[in-house]
């Protein structure tokens, strides 16, 4: 004991030398500069600057002496660094004790566990393993401890929907449950959930854990949000569904009566699909390569398709599925989503129609009809054809001019739902090219020998009579067939020569009565 307190002392005696020795140095180096310049490498002794210097290096040439010589003052030196470490130390004790009060007593937990049904335990550290009272021995043996068997029973069907939110969505939830110790006590736990895959594309839930104590505030407060939470999910519109793949079984959340009229039998579920008759009979197909692409590989797919709602019609959905690997590595669960979309579609279509659409006669406009047009010519074959008409209404000027612009709308109203009748009852589809000038075009007409009977109905219908008088109007008709090479600007072309000749003969006809 002796010997290490003599050894300290010596060491503290050579840092007292090392720093005097330090500072006279750097003080002799001052006075030096102060006396000479090193530029011109001669005496430059400038006053009072230099004798300043020199006194003050005197001055510590002194210090040192007496500093070095003489025992008393090195030991006052050596006792003033111990107080110095005393104080340090008391400080530095203080300071902590002032701190723990501040430190968080929560304690945390990091528990890992199957996103599958079983939600078998695969990694859990010392502190979840101190908060449930559990040995890793004894979580993680054989991995075939549940985590759901930790949680209450009242509480699991609560886990079981958010991890289905965790997994198909992606979502990161706080939550609030209690957790059963393996001395049968219950403790109260906040933790935060997030999915990770592994390398085989195994989806599993990390959890992060934080014990709670029922007598503070903060376990009152994780409570209320934890309830309305719960009233918040049990409010979303979305229908959470689970497919077990093996047992062909489906299970999904209550909302479903609330939302869809129809129910699917929750056995036997892919062969029931087509006779369930709460999917559209186009959509159908797609939702079976949905599930058979998600059983498949489980990656998580999406689409858009109607389902039969409550109020007795159709609605849009979007219908989301992934699929979660079992403990052999292949599918064993389909888990999804299903979200009324419908509102949002009926204004997309609403959109859609107004710019497609003419929006005084409902026909198509001129640039929707031309490009209908242009895709049908483009993808043809050699051996189909088709019949442009283009409609001119005779003396359109003398209805607004006579009867006014009102009646001038109604006339183009007329036109409008007579052409898309005719269009509808033969295989095409009409539009309003502007002002009192329509096109209708009919798709792979079977019999073109009989285009000419096509074009005396289309006149025969075209006959509009002005409300409250007799005056009836009609229009003029080009016609033209469609042939190898032709695009819309060369079909239009010949249809609209044939208007002109139409218009043409009717002028001499009628000049000769």
């Amino acid at each position: 004991m002796y010997d290490t307190q003599e050894n300290m002392n010596k060491n503290k005696n050579r840092t007292l030398s090392i720093i005097v020795n330090t500072l006279t140095v750097i003080v002799g180096i001052w006075a030096i500069a102060e006396l000479f310049d090193f530029e011109d490498f001669e005496w430059d002794i400038d006053m009072p600057e230099a004798l300043i210097a020199v006194i003050v290096f005197a001055l510590f040439l002194f210090i040192r002496y007496i500093v070095l010589s003489n025992k008393e003052i090195q030991s006052s030196v050596s006792n003033l660094f111990q107080q110095s470490e005393h104080l340090f130390e008391n400080f530095s004790q203080k300071r902590q004790q002032s701190a723990a009060p501040q430190a968080p007593a929560l304690s945390q937990g990091i528990c890992s566990f199957a996103a599958s049904a079983d939600h078998v335990i695969s990694y859990c550290n010392d502190t979840f393993c101190a908060m449930i009272g559990y040995s890793k021995d004894a979580l993680l043996a054989q991995k075939s401890f549940h985590f759901a068997d930790l949680i209450i029973a009242e509480e699991r069907t609560k886990l079981h929907d958010e991890i289905l939110q965790v997994a198909l969505e992606g979502k990161q939830i706080q939550s609030l449950y209690h957790m059963k110790r393996h001395n049968g006590q219950t403790i109260a736990v906040t933790v935060f959930m997030k999915v990770a895959k592994d390398s085989q594309n195994k989806m599993w839930i990390q959890g992060a854990f934080i014990e709670q104590s029922s007598h503070t505030d903060t376990y009152d407060e994780l409570k209320k949000n934890a309830k309305r939470n719960e009233i918040l999910l049990s409010q979303l519109n979305d229908i959470i569904f689970e497919i077990d793949v093996e047992n062909d079984t489906l299970t999904y959340s209550m909302n479903w009566e609330n939302k869809l009229a129809s129910e699917i039998p929750t056995n036997h579920v892919s062969a029931h699909l087509r006779d369930a008759n709460v999917i559209h009979p186009d959509d159908i197909d797609i939702i079976e390569k949905l599930f058979s692409d998600c059983k498949a590989d489980g990656i998580s797919r999406e689409e858009k398709v109607r389902l039969y709602g409550k109020e007795g019609k159709y609605i849009w959905c979007i219908i989301r599925m992934c699929g979660v690997k079992n403990e052999n590595g292949s599918i064993g669960q389909i888990i999804g989503a299903v979200t009324d979309c419908d509102k949002e579609s009926m204004e997309v279509e609403l959109l859609r129609k107004k710019a497609e659409m003419d929006g005084l006669t409902e026909l198509y406009n001129k640039y929707t009809i031309e490009e209908k047009i242009k895709v049908y010519l483009t993808g043809k074959l050699n051996t189909e054809q088709g019949l442009m008409f283009i409609i001119d209404m005779d003396n359109f000027k003398q209805v607004n001019d006579t009867y006014g612009h009102h009646t001038g709308d109604y006339v183009l109203q007329q036109t409008g739902h007579i052409l898309s009748e005719f269009a509808q009852k033969h295989g095409g589809e009409a539009g309003r090219i502007g002002g009192d000038e329509f096109l209708i075009f009919l798709y792979n007409v079977s019999d073109i020998g009989h285009s000419d009977s096509l074009l005396q109905e289309l006149y025969s219908d075209l006959h509009i009579q002005i409300p409250d008088s007799e005056q009836v109007f009609s229009g003029s008709i080009g016609m033209v067939a469609t042939s190898a090479g032709d695009t819309f600007d060369s079909l239009y072309m010949k249809a609209d020569k044939a208007l002109y000749e139409e218009k043409k003969n009717t002028k001499s006809q009628r000049a000769a009565h």
